[in-house]
């Protein structure tokens, strides 16, 4: 509902107005840009694969594409540099603040993907170490046991307090103070039940999705060899695959000085479409969506 002035006076009129843009098609196009903005980045000369999804361990910042020229050949060199490095000129930031090779980098990471697409085995023997190492579940498995005792035992005293309550053992100031204080450790053990029955909760998830990420891999793998051609299409094809399984790639420095970069890649079907994308010269699409909040992940350190 809006609000109308007639003829510019005090006298308002609520009345029902229709949208210009319909909310769904609005929504749309504000996820649209906010997707645009965080993959942002580059310069013209060149498509850079991964702008948007690498970042500095050391403040944070987003890296963008560069490029330099070398003083004696003009061969140009191509870069990832930390926007903080590339907007201020100082030492000391680019040596906490390393910048990378692009060619290096995206090799790096389009290697990983396609051998992950094309040997998900070892992708999913990963992610069954993960899970059988992590003893987290059987703690919480044994928390809510004991958990759930305590709160059956305050229901004991609670009924006990009743019971003597009745038989005038104790006054009614007494009774009305204990089944405060019982009440109140009831209600905080259901409380901490609730936490760790979510926990719970989310470490079934992530098995869920360890259990489906290998019939989700083998369904981006179709096609694979179409979108590596050397069009711009099979480039945006490889992008949407590198935004779908990467989910960030941090750079640093190890004790030794060297450029350390940790690949975190997340593994786990579809949550909510965004797209149906046609491949190159092929029949059928591939929906590119975001993964499981939960889905599995793996993270690979590099060191240049």
């Amino acid at each position: 509902m809006h609000e109308v002035r007639i003829n510019g006076g005090t006298e308002r009129i609520e009345r029902a107005v229709p949208a210009i843009v319909d909310p769904a098609l609005r929504e749309k196009a504000l996820s649209r840009l906010e997707e645009n903005k965080r993959f942002a980045g580059g310069r013209p000369h060149r498509n850079y694969l991964l702008s948007g999804l690498v970042e500095c361990a050391h403040c944070g910042w987003a890296y963008r594409g560069t490029c330099a020229s070398g003083s004696r050949t003009g061969k140009r060199y191509y870069y990832y540099a930390c926007g903080r490095r590339t907007t201020t000129y100082d030492k000391r930031v680019e040596r906490s603040c390393p910048s990378v090779n692009a060619e290096w980098l995206e090799d790096l990471v389009w290697q990983d993907v396609r051998s992950f697409l094309e040997n998900p085995g070892e992708v999913l023997e990963r992610v069954r170490e993960q899970l059988e190492d992590d003893d987290q579940a059987d703690e919480l498995e044994e928390r809510l046991e004991s958990l759930e005792k305590r709160l059956a035992s305050k229901q004991a005293e609670r009924d006990r307090a009743m019971r003597l309550y009745m038989r005038e053992l104790i006054s009614e100031e007494e009774a009305d103070v204990l089944l405060a204080d019982l009440k109140n450790q009831s209600a905080n053990l259901r409380l901490l039940i609730g936490a760790v029955e979510s926990d719970l909760s989310k470490r079934e998830e992530s098995k869920l999705a360890a259990l489906s990420t290998e019939a989700w891999l083998m369904a981006l793998r179709k096609n694979l060899s179409e979108v590596e051609d050397d069009t711009e299409e099979a480039y945006l094809h490889r992008r949407e695959l590198a935004k779908l399984l990467v989910g960030k790639i941090t750079v640093d420095r190890d004790e030794e000085g060297r450029v350390k970069v940790d690949i975190t890649y997340c593994f786990g079907p579809p949550e909510a479409p965004l797209e149906a994308v046609s491949l190159v010269g092929v029949q059928g699409s591939w929906e590119f969506c975001t993964p499981y909040t939960n889905a599995p992940t793996l993270t690979l350190a590099y060191y240049r």
